[in-house]
């Protein structure tokens, strides 16, 4: 089955898609049909020529595919390489003062911007792991005390 698209540049996106049925039906085909296998080299026919998708972007194709077969609906949202505190706050789920607090004791990167504070959005991403991990480390830390006085 063969959908056609128009692609054009346009203003970055944030939007979330809700995936209709029958996508998800061919989402849910095409995931069934690797079956395990790695999802990659993607390929697009664009005004009859086949375009090879490079690793990083038939990595994002896999994913979306992944999604649209397990979940239904996802956020596509592009990101700016450079973001504000606020920005940042908001993504790693905290307030900005604790952001503040974070950057002063160096636990994330950032740089001034004349007066504003800029950190990267991809340190941004590596102390949202960070936080996850350490978030996962004190969940697990507490269900084994919880195991040893013998509460469920």
């Amino acid at each position: 089955m063969t959908t056609a698209l128009t692609l054009s540049r346009r203003e970055p996106i944030s939007e979330t898609l809700i995936v209709s049925p029958p996508a998800q039906i061919e989402a849910d085909e095409i995931v069934a049909r690797a079956s395990g296998s790695k999802l990659d080299g993607f390929q697009l026919v664009i005004d009859g020529q086949e375009v090879q998708l490079g690793d990083n972007l038939s990595r994002l194709v896999a994913h979306v595919i992944e999604g649209a077969a397990n979940r239904g609906s996802m956020t596509i949202r592009t990101m700016p390489p450079e973001v504000s505190t606020t920005v940042a706050a908001h993504e790693l789920g905290i307030s900005r003062p604790t952001l503040m607090k974070m950057i002063r004791a160096g636990e994330i990167p950032s740089h001034p911007v004349g007066s504003h504070t800029r950190l990267k959005f991809e340190d941004v991403l590596d102390a949202a792991a960070r936080l996850n991990a350490q978030k996962d480390e004190a969940f697990l830390r507490l269900l084994h005390v919880s195991e040893t006085l013998g509460e469920r």
